[in-house]
């Protein structure tokens, strides 16, 4: 009878003997009732009949807990790996994304400042290019739109002093 036992277990694994999965699950009731359909049959061939069976708690040998322990302490560093390497993935994508969203404002910024100083002499343009072009890339670099640095700043007033030049050969017909 002991074989019929031995037999039965072997159908389950030690996940499921324990609960692991499911810990409302207890499979002795199904152990139960495939025990004694076994052995009714064979008490029958005695002339016997069985009057009750079951089994108690199902304990695991010290090494396959320990060794259970072990393979969940994996699989958990492996699923904490994918996490960190996914969120690093993200982040940066995430920083991809605001570097590009960056360089655009950057070019659209200077593109911008080439096309106010067209009306300028080039060794002028040159000059109130470059600064404008450092208070660009200062102002992409920050969050802040507001023109708080020195180079925007020197920037603006150059333009200013190069506009007012310009309006003044333009008006006094140089």
């Amino acid at each position: 009878m002991c074989s019929v036992l031995r037999d039965i277990l072997a159908g389950y694994n030690l996940d499921d003997l324990s609960g692991l999965h499911d810990p409302s699950a207890d499979p002795r009731g199904d152990i139960v009732t495939k025990m004694k359909d076994e052995v009714k049959g064979q008490l029958r061939k005695w002339g016997m009949q069985l009057l009750g069976g079951g089994i108690g708690n199902l304990t695991p040998p010290e090494g396959a807990v320990r060794q259970r322990i072990e393979h969940w302490q994996a699989h958990l560093r492996k699923e904490i790996e994918i996490l960190e390497a996914e969120a690093e993935a993200e982040k940066l994508g995430m920083i991809e994304r605001y570097r590009a969203r960056a360089e655009k404002e950057l070019i659209e910024s200077i593109s911008q400042v080439y096309d106010s100083l067209r009306d300028l002499d080039p060794e002028r343009r040159q000059e109130v290019m470059a600064i404008r072009v450092l208070a660009a890339i200062e102002q992409s670099m920050t969050t802040s739109r507001a023109p708080t640095s020195a180079a925007q700043a020197a920037g603006q007033m150059v333009l200013g002093e190069s506009d007012a030049a310009s309006r003044n050969k333009r008006s006094s017909g140089e």
